[in-house]
């Protein structure tokens, strides 16, 4: 059994089992509608070495390997390994499909989906899309936390030759990764700004997945980054560029980021999003109503 025929048949199980357990009479789950200006993301995506910071040419076949995340996430793949490329995509794909019934097919184009990237349509591009394309949507994907497991792929599309619509859809059982705490929305200004510097984007997805963020260790972002540079004091280097650059960015859109590395510690100090500003309150409110003392965890 060849690996998309393997994820086809999970698409499938998983389509029967969210049918199943949903009364005949319900509406058909939905992404949320966020705002223009954010993407949504799943915290178990933004903070493990799924979409790696990878340069060119090292990109790995990989088949059920454990994906490097922070504790409390198990993560496994099969498929040629993603990048920050291939999030921007995703990222773009979600975005195209939030608010739209998730057992309905969803019809776009090439050209649509480089305008939404920001990418002029030429014959390498749209190539090189239609790459990016496959690899979310024949890779096979588990994701367990506490609160959820989903086993899948990251987008179905069809049609990719010639000039046809091309169709998308995502695996209902999707939604899990979009409950209330479990996904960010990550500012896509910023973001945009970050083009062309792997390692800052990955440092904003992940820190945009932290209200209050402790200090975090240099060699734990190394792993959790997927950076395959060697080099202690060379990924430092790339480290503090990545940082100055994505504290720039926040600046230039009016987020509040700063940082400090002491030692081995990276501290990092922004502005919660207003969701999750609104997250601590209701915890902080909870909390106190029982009388105990309140303590962010970030």
């Amino acid at each position: 059994m060849g690996p998309l025929t393997k994820v086809r048949e999970l698409e499938a199980r998983a389509s029967a089992t969210t049918s199943a357990l949903r009364p005949a009479d319900a509406p058909a789950p939905r992404l949320q509608n966020w705002r223009e200006l954010y993407r949504a993301l799943p915290n178990a995506v933004l903070r493990s070495a799924l979409f790696a910071v990878i340069g060119k040419g090292q990109r790995a076949r990989l088949d059920g390997t454990t994906i490097t995340s922070q504790a409390g996430i198990a993560l496994t793949y099969s498929g040629e390994q993603l990048d920050q490329s291939d999030l921007d995509l995703w990222a773009t794909l979600l975005h195209l499909l939030r608010n739209h019934p998730l057992d309905q097919e969803f019809h776009t184009s090439i050209y649509a989906l480089l305008k939404g990237l920001g990418i002029t349509d030429t014959g390498p591009s749209r190539t090189s899309l239609k790459h990016r394309l496959l690899r979310l949507s024949s890779c096979e994907l588990s994701i367990r936390t506490a609160s959820f497991v989903y086993e899948g792929n990251l987008i179905k599309a069809d049609y990719l030759e010639g000039n046809k619509p091309l169709v998308l859809g995502l695996n209902p059982s999707i939604i899990g990764l979009f409950a209330s705490d479990q996904f960010t929305l990550v500012h896509w200004g910023v973001r945009c700004m970050l083009s062309g510097s792997p390692l800052a984007q990955w440092l904003h997805g992940y820190y945009s997945t932290h209200a209050a963020p402790y200090p975090v260790r240099i060699d734990t972002l190394h792993k959790l980054s997927g950076s395959k540079t060697v080099s202690p004091s060379k990924f430092l280097q790339l480290l503090r560029r990545a940082l100055d650059r994505l504290a720039l960015a926040s600046a230039e859109h009016g987020q509040k980021f700063t940082y400090q590395i002491d030692g081995e510690l990276v501290s990092v100090n922004k502005r919660p999003s207003p969701s999750q500003e609104r997250h601590i309150s209701k915890r902080q409110n909870r909390t106190v109503t029982a009388g105990k003392p309140y303590r962010h965890s970030g």
